[in-house]
């Protein structure tokens, strides 16, 4: 089953989608993702795991989880009767509807995820998120997706206007975390570095230069390969190789997951040099071979 998305089109008109996730049994996605959007999760019950960077964590009912925009993530397993909500926020909107407080904002995600999920759990934020998901969840119909492991609102249906006042709780929300955290001193070296891998980031999300190798995403950033790599390793936790295999192979698990591909056209659209040497990679990181991990997913379908 195909738990984790990929994207969601995001934009200025269309900034956030709320994702309710349930798990009626044990379940575990090998996978990572990685992607210009940011997320918040609010746990309600059961245990969910994950990787961020290169951390591991390991979250119960009532914690939150912030997870930075191109952050990598992955590798969930959530136990059975694990309810939580997820937001997915186009990150440009909420730095703009932040206002002054964006610069707060930033200095928040910049934290190593540690830290940041330390600062979340040792403050009064988690009432404030848990009363924003359930007035969603009271005010809306929950779909259920019969015979799935897992019970989804791939993202509730609002109009125009509503959109419109659901992303002004969505601030407010922000507003009374960042409030609650308190003041957070801003790296200016992080938040450079960051700015200068952006042009990096948007050449590999754009999918034109396939595989994309750290010389010439180096060269997207006016910058040397060595620097590149450095801060590149400080700021994701590591190396962008391993980081733009796994985004390759993540848009791979898309595409086996979508039935639209053969294994072969897959490893072309992906960049791998043949089919049997993205076999071997994509059994690695998935633990099921290509063909096998299609017939999976589309049996759950």
């Amino acid at each position: 089953m195909n738990v984790v998305k990929y994207d969601w089109q995001l934009s200025e008109e269309s900034p956030f989608v709320y994702d309710w996730q349930q798990y009626r049994s044990d379940f575990s996605f090998p996978g990572n993702d990685m992607h210009g959007d940011l997320h918040l999760l609010i746990m309600f019950k059961g245990r969910f795991q994950t990787r961020i960077g290169s951390s591991s964590f390991d979250y119960q009912g009532g914690d939150l989880i912030l997870i930075a925009p191109w952050e990598i993530h992955g590798s969930y397993t959530a136990a059975a009767g694990t309810e939580l909500l997820s937001i997915t926020i186009f990150c440009r909107s909420l730095r703009s509807g932040l206002a002054a407080l964006a610069p707060q904002l930033d200095a928040l995600l910049l934290l190593p995820p540690e830290e940041r999920m330390q600062l979340l759990r040792q403050n009064a934020c988690v009432d404030s998120a848990c009363s924003h998901a359930r007035r969603l969840l009271d005010s809306k119909k929950v779909v259920a997706m019969a015979g799935e492991q897992r019970l989804a609102i791939n993202g509730f249906e609002f109009s125009a206007a509503e959109r419109t006042f659901e992303f002004i709780r969505i601030l407010e929300l922000f507003a009374v975390i960042l409030q609650n955290i308190g003041f957070i001193e801003s790296n200016g070296g992080k938040l450079d570095w960051a700015e200068h891998l952006t042009a990096a980031l948007q050449l590999l999300e754009s999918g034109s230069v396939v595989p994309l190798s750290a010389g010439r995403a180096a060269a997207e950033c006016n910058l040397s390969c060595g620097y590149f790599n450095i801060i590149f390793k400080k700021l994701y936790g590591i190396s962008f190789y391993t980081y733009e295999l796994k985004y390759r192979l993540r848009r791979a698990e898309a595409d086996l997951c979508s039935g639209q591909y053969s294994v072969k056209e897959i490893a072309q659209r992906n960049g791998f040099a043949d089919t049997s040497h993205f076999s071997k990679t994509f059994k690695k990181y998935y633990f099921a071979a290509p063909s096998d991990y299609a017939a999976t997913a589309d049996a759950v379908k």
